[in-house]
C-alpha cells in the first residue's frame, strides 16, 4: 500500500471510535487494508476539479453499478 493511503492501527481505531464504532484489535486488522485500499479507489475522484458546476448522480439498486478495478 502506498504510504500516502496508510494509516497506523492506532490512527485507525481513534477513525472508528469518532464514528461511534468500538472494535475489537481482531476486527480492526481485518477491515484496515480494507479502509486504506478504499482511500486509494476514491483518491481520484477528490481529486476532480467541477470549478462552479454542480455534480450529482443516483442510485438504482435495481441495477448493479458497473465497476472496473
Amino acid at each position: 500500500m502506498p504510504e500516502e493511503f496508510a494509516i497506523s492501527l492506532e490512527d485507525f481505531r481513534v477513525l472508528m471510535e469518532r464514528n461511534g464504532l468500538r472494535l475489537t484489535d481482531e476486527e480492526l486488522k481485518h477491515l484496515k487494508p480494507l479502509y486504506e485500499t478504499s482511500r486509494k479507489v476514491i483518491a481520484p475522484l477528490h481529486a476532480l476539479d467541477f470549478g462552479e458546476t454542480e455534480t450529482a448522480s443516483f442510485y438504482n439498486p435495481a441495477q448493479p453499478p458497473k465497476v472496473q478495478f
